[in-house]
Formats: structure tokens, C-alpha cells, sequence
């Protein structure tokens, strides 16, 4: 759905608005569509819908009054469980956390067509560890040389490093979350700082990170707030 914003910061009745068809192997999170995000690309005027329940990537052309073309449909591995997208911010790459599998995938963009293409798959936690995990959350740093992805279930945050020129992805490390259940993770826009909101320990935990190596290391420092569910910066 699409609204418009005025003048005022209040928004305008809807302009316009798509559903999405279809289903899923897994029973209990996939019996319908599941639109879990939305996110515009760098250059703007097209937006990567991650829809959780048909495990796909919609794009669509977002016109100039609102209105929303569909340009391309992206099929991910069945029962992967498509749920936020991080974009490179040279534009190239588009990078989605896989809720149900705990994989995180690369996929190269092309703009005028809204196409994406898969390019590297990486399981976001030890195989251990997979059948009691749901993944949240990435995050790119402001370079582009590394994402993080938050594991509920393993308590972890995920790192790995981008290929600059390939988009394929390296595992660095998992850091321990600070918490229990990190639904939402922010970089700071100079990047030093990450914050992973740990909803089932009521705290916010706050990481330095290594700009070098991509590594983070908790500080000891956190926000106590209760069942914290999302982070945002304001700059």
C-alpha cells in the first residue's frame, strides 16, 4: 500500500495498493502470502517487497502518483522465508535474511528491469543450530563490506563480508547478541556503533565494530526497555 505524505507530515488516504497469491511448504508460517517488508532501491523509484509466505522477491515501478507497476518476481529456495532486505549502497547487490531457513542470500540487481538474480546462499548459523533458530534482521555497513544478520533462537548476530566486485558473501564470525531474541538490529551512521534489540532480555546492547575487520565487540553498555522489537537512527 502507498500513501502520500503532506505538507503537514500526515499522510494522505491511500493511492494505491497490491496483494500477492500463492503459498508455501511450511504449513504454519507459509498458508498465505506474507508481505514482511518493503524497501526501496538506491536510486529510488522501485521497491523489493520480501514476501515471507511465497518465498519471493516482488518489484515494482512506483510511479508518480503512487501507483505500483509490478517489473519482475524473484523465486528463493522453497521454505526459505524471505524477511528484510539490505540494499549495497553502491547499488549493484541486494541482500535478504531468510527467516525459516536461516540462510542469507546475494542477488545482483538490475534497475531498469527490477530482476534479481541469485548469486551466493550462506546458512546464517552453525548447522547446529538451524532447526531452533529464525532469523530476523541485516544490516550493511555504510562501506558495503559487511552485513549483519540477527539469529533468534541461536542469540547471535551474524557477520559476513561482501565481495566488492562478485557480491558473494565469507563468514566472519557470530557474535553472541548481549540478550535473548534479537529482532531488530541499527548501525550507526558512521558505522562504529551496532545496537541489537534483544526482545526477550528487555535491553538494547550496543557493539563496537571493527571497521577494518567487520568484527563487533560488545561494550558493555546497553538500554533497558521493555520487549524492545525495533531500532531506528534519526540523523
Amino acid at each position: 500500500m502507498v500513501y502520500g505524505l503532506r505538507d503537514d507530515g500526515g499522510l494522505t488516504a491511500p493511492l494505491s495498493s497490491v496483494a500477492h497469491s500463492g503459498t508455501g511448504p511450511d504449513a504454519a508460517r507459509q498458508e498465505r502470502p506474507h508481505a514482511h517488508s518493503v524497501t526501496e532501491t538506491i536510486a529510488g523509484g522501485v521497491a523489493i517487497v520480501a514476501d515471507l509466505g511465497i518465498d519471493r522477491l516482488v518489484s515494482y515501478r512506483i510511479g508518480p502518483d503512487g501507483g505500483l507497476t509490478r517489473l519482475a518476481e524473484s523465486a528463493l529456495a522453497p521454505g526459505a522465508g524471505p524477511r528484510h532486505v539490505a540494499l549495497h549502497p553502491g547499488g549493484r547487490f541486494v541482500f535478504v535474511m531468510n527467516e525459516l531457513d536461516s540462510t542469507v542470500v546475494s542477488l545482483a540487481l538490475d534497475e531498469a528491469s527490477g530482476r534479481l538474480t541469485e548469486i551466493d546462499t550462506k546458512p546464517a548459523v552453525p548447522a547446529a543450530a538451524r532447526d531452533g533458530n529464525h532469523c530476523a534482521d541485516i544490516q550493511i555497513s555504510p562501506d558495503g563490506r559487511f552485513l549483519y544478520g540477527s539469529n533468534r533462537g541461536h542469540d547471535s548476530v551474524a557477520v559476513f563480508s561482501v565481495d566488492q566486485k562478485t557480491g558473494t558473501l565469507a563468514l566472519v564470525d557470530h557474535a553472541p547478541c548481549g540478550g535473548a531474541t534479537p529482532r531488530n538490529l541499527a548501525l550507526t551512521p558512521s558505522g562504529r556503533h551496532l545496537f541489537s534489540a534483544n526482545q526477550n532480555a528487555d535491553r538494547i546492547s550496543i557493539f563496537a565494530r571493527d571497521a577494518a575487520t567487520g568484527r563487533l565487540a560488545d561494550t558493555g553498555r546497553f538500554i533497558e526497555i521493555g520487549t524492545p522489537m525495533c531500532v531506528k537512527i534519526v540523523r
